[in-house]
């Protein structure tokens, strides 16, 4: 099997229902299987999903009790389930274009994280109210190659290329996961600063990591924010010096004080 799309859910079945596995069944890649982590929903969204009438792709499911946000935790027990060559991970608000799966397929390899782009999307009307936040808030040289209509390009040659990757559109080849250990436990509990850590483990792993424009997702406009845990920083920068000692072979000066930005 190639991919394994593995989606994060809490309470979110009606979207699963009305947009994401009918955006599934009109995937012009077939070669999938779908897992769902439900981090304690009430509404039966696994029990559902895994009815034989309810899609022609196979689908397993994992569900935990509510604890509290356990994003960390869900998705490594999602992503052990999982028998593709590679890991897509999407979230509950959010459905992909048809072609999603089949330009993710172009652009990862072996040794290769890449990241799709999404549009904001009111899902009552079907109105793209904006475009993926990458695109206005990224380096000037990939903003240049993405207004040139270039698709697949890395970002790995950037300082901190990792603060440019983000779990909802990521795809990584089940093999690198395994290597570096999934999202480490640290995490649990916490959100935000689990998709920086796994890509940057990749990147000191050298694996590179890329975007590819024309893999594109919808996601709910008009969500609850939500702001990153400070916590999350703190066990990042942990684990941000750790793996620098890994990669390089000498222990980096203390920078308790300094922005993770200036690590680097």
């Amino acid at each position: 099997m190639k991919f394994s799309i593995i989606y994060s859910a809490y309470n979110q079945r009606p979207i699963f229902e009305r947009f994401i596995f009918p955006a599934l069944e009109r995937q012009t890649e077939k070669d999938f299987e779908v897992i769902i982590g439900d981090d304690g929903s009430n509404d039966r969204l696994c029990e559902w999903a895994r009815q034989p009438h309810v899609s022609s792709f196979p689908v397993k499911t994992v569900w935990q009790e509510d604890s509290g946000y356990n994003y960390t935790q869900i998705m490594n027990k999602a992503a052990s389930l999982a028998d593709g060559e590679y890991l897509i991970f999407l979230s509950g608000d959010t459905y992909p274009h048809d072609d999603f799966l089949e330009e993710m397929g172009r652009a990862l390899k072996p040794n290769r994280i890449v990241n799709g782009m999404r549009e904001n999307v009111d899902f009552k009307t079907g109105k793209v109210m904006s475009k993926d936040w990458r695109i206005y808030h990224t380096t000037p040289f990939i903003s240049h190659l993405m207004s040139r209509g270039v698709e697949i390009f890395p970002v790995s040659s950037y300082h901190f290329p990792w603060s440019l990757m983000t779990f909802n559109t990521l795809g990584i080849p089940r093999a690198v996961w395994q290597k570096i250990g999934g999202i480490s436990s640290g995490y649990n509990g916490i959100y935000g600063k689990m998709d920086w850590s796994v890509c940057m483990k990749a990147f000191f792993s050298d694996v590179g990591l890329w975007y590819n424009t024309a893999a594109l997702a919808c996601h709910e406009d008009g969500g609850v924010p939500k702001t990153d845990d400070p916590k999350g920083e703190e066990v990042f920068r942990e684990e941000l010096k750790e793996w620098k000692l890994k990669r390089y072979g000498a222990s980096p000066e203390p920078e308790k004080n300094k922005p993770i930005a200036e690590i680097l």
